[in-house]
């Protein structure tokens, strides 16, 4: 993308802005990497902060299953009008100021109209007003890392604490980042290792449960479209509510990590929102690493088999990467991982229903 001729003349016409409707639009372009500028911009706010998620939920009460079960979002048309009912901002749109907020003063001039005490707060934060999309499948690859990261530290075995400690060394080999094919995977071996341990008595069954619910959350996830039923997306519910429940009653304060990263935005994601998002629509439906498999292998060609000047390096990576996609010989890497994963799901005992006993209503 950087040398393609349309981005070289839009960056020389942004100079001129763009007039919509009688108001002059100034762009700047953002260089994003990563996911999670993406989802800033989406939604129009700040990531981090008090409030990280777009559903409202404070970030110290994503632990907290019954509000976030609850908890009622608001729509970003919802969170229009909650702004234009100031009559600050108002006037200040009517002048044709698009940032009226941009400092803090305005801002607290707009809350004092509204006849909200800021003299009690201190300093005043922005931070309290920041919130973000979710991406339920990236969120849940991530958590993966985090929860095999924080299980050995939870054994009370120490045998058992050194074998997890191995195992999460082994797999993870020191990375922060992991496909989902390779989470996927990775979940699934920690099942039959951990089913193993359980057959030896080294572990309760509280933990077998546990890691058995997540391989089911993973498995509905990636399921496919024609798989997706009221009964599955039943099961999900259940099996994101059991998970949780004995990810809070196992875990319960982190040792590896702090509890705003172990129970943050992707423990949150995961048990609250993927549900909620397969319910609507396929959750692989909305899965972009499959589009993203195609990024590695076009930087290769370009960086090996161009000489990297606008005009040529295009035609060049299309071409090559066209060749390649049409090779007998080449392996379709989705279906090939798909066929692994189902392979090594094979090991796993038949799934049994969702139980969910009466303590849990307790906890």
């Amino acid at each position: 993308m950087t040398y393609i001729n349309a981005r070289l003349e839009d960056i020389e016409l942004l100079a001129e802005g763009t007039n919509y409707k009688g108001i002059n639009f100034n762009d700047k372009i953002r260089i994003c990497s990563g996911d999670n500028p993406a989802r800033q911009f989406e939604s129009g706010q700040q990531r981090g902060g008090q409030y990280s998620c777009l559903c409202g939920v404070d970030s110290k009460s994503h632990i907290n299953l019954e509000l976030c079960f609850k908890h009622k979002a608001c729509t970003l048309e919802e969170r229009r009008q909650i702004i234009m009912q100031g009559k600050i901002v108002s006037k200040m749109l009517k002048e044709k100021n698009l940032n009226p907020l941009r400092n803090m003063k305005k801002m607290i001039d707009e809350l004092e109209d509204r006849h909200v005490n800021t003299h009690t707060w201190g300093k005043p934060s922005c931070n309290k007003n920041s919130m973000t999309f979710y991406m339920p499948l990236h969120d849940l690859s991530n958590f993966i890392i985090n929860f095999i990261n924080e299980l050995p530290h939870h054994a009370d075995n120490n045998d058992v604490k050194s074998e997890l400690e191995a195992f999460s060394s082994h797999e993870l080999n020191e990375r922060n980042q992991l496909k989902g094919a390779d989470a996927r995977k990775l979940v699934i071996k920690l099942c039959i290792f951990i089913q193993s341990l359980f057959i030896q008595k080294k572990v309760p069954q509280e933990w077998k449960t546990m890691i058995e619910a997540l391989v089911d959350i993973i498995h509905i996830a990636y399921s496919s479209e024609a798989s997706r039923s009221p009964r599955q997306i039943l099961r999900l519910f259940n099996s994101s509510f059991l998970f949780a429940t004995l990810a809070r009653s196992i875990i319960a304060n982190p040792v590896k990590m702090t509890s705003r990263k172990f129970y943050g935005n992707h423990f949150h994601s995961t048990v609250t929102h993927l549900p909620e998002a397969y319910r609507m629509i396929n959750a692989k439906s909305i899965l972009t690493e499959d589009s993203e498999r195609s990024f590695g292998s076009l930087k290769r060609i370009s960086e090996n088999t161009s000489n990297r000047k606008a005009g040529y390096i295009i035609e060049n990576a299309i071409i090559r990467y066209r060749a390649q996609e049409d090779d007998d010989d080449r392996a379709d890497s989705s279906q090939k991982q798909e066929s692994e994963i189902s392979k090594l799901a094979k090991s796993l005992p038949p799934k049994s229903r969702t139980t969910l006993l009466a303590e849990f209503h307790k906890r």
